[in-house]
């Protein structure tokens, strides 16, 4: 369930960042090209199978807390900890001249743990999770937890950067399920953009 739901994501980021591509300039895209080389140089590092590169079998090292495009199409990576020891592990096998860096509180590994527990009491009757929770995921950009919950978050986590979406109130505003409005439609969207613009 948790690859499917990170394989949904992926594809949605894919085609968010095609449809973007036609509303940005030759420079922004080369810039987003760049840092698209870069993700996949850290990744290749990180997977022991070179043939299978992926964010599902990089081992991340405890530095790195993710990485983001910012609005000015730079890449950014976060980093947790010393960030001059990062670049420097980082410059065996990046440019690090072409990134910006930014300190942030989690690793990218520690909001993986945190996402996959929660996950886990998601299925476990007469927990808090279980009761309470109808999705979990990372917000990477701010180093945090993204949870649709319908209660407070005491008993469920004691991580400090949590993106609440409270269901309870969503449902009142809207009587269709949270997860066509947040996930299925602006996917379906972003396709109807894409193919219209491919046709052109």
């Amino acid at each position: 369930m948790k690859r499917i739901f990170v394989l949904a994501l992926t594809l949605a980021l894919a085609l968010s960042l095609g449809v973007r591509a036609y509303a940005v300039s030759d420079a922004a895209r080369e810039k987003e090209s760049a840092a698209f080389d870069i993700y996949m140089a850290m990744l290749t590092e990180w997977c022991s199978d070179k043939s299978n590169v992926s964010d599902l079998n990089a081992v991340f090292p405890d530095y790195y807390g993710g990485s983001y495009i910012n609005d000015e199409h730079d890449f950014v990576i976060q980093i947790v900890g010393s960030i001059d020891e990062a670049a420097a592990d980082l410059a065996r096998f990046i440019d690090t001249d072409k990134v910006i860096f930014e300190e942030v509180k989690y690793s990218w590994n520690e909001l993986n743990a945190e996402a996959d527990r929660i996950s886990d009491e998601m299925q476990t009757p007469g927990t808090k999770a279980a009761e309470t929770v109808s999705l979990v995921g990372i917000d990477g950009k701010n180093n945090s937890l993204l949870i649709y919950t319908s209660s407070d978050l005491d008993g469920v986590t004691d991580f400090e950067n949590v993106k609440v979406v409270n269901t309870a109130s969503e449902a009142e505003k809207s009587p269709q399920t949270g997860l066509c409005l947040s996930v299925i439609c602006p996917l379906a969207a972003a396709i109807a953009v894409f193919l219209a613009k491919s046709k052109k």
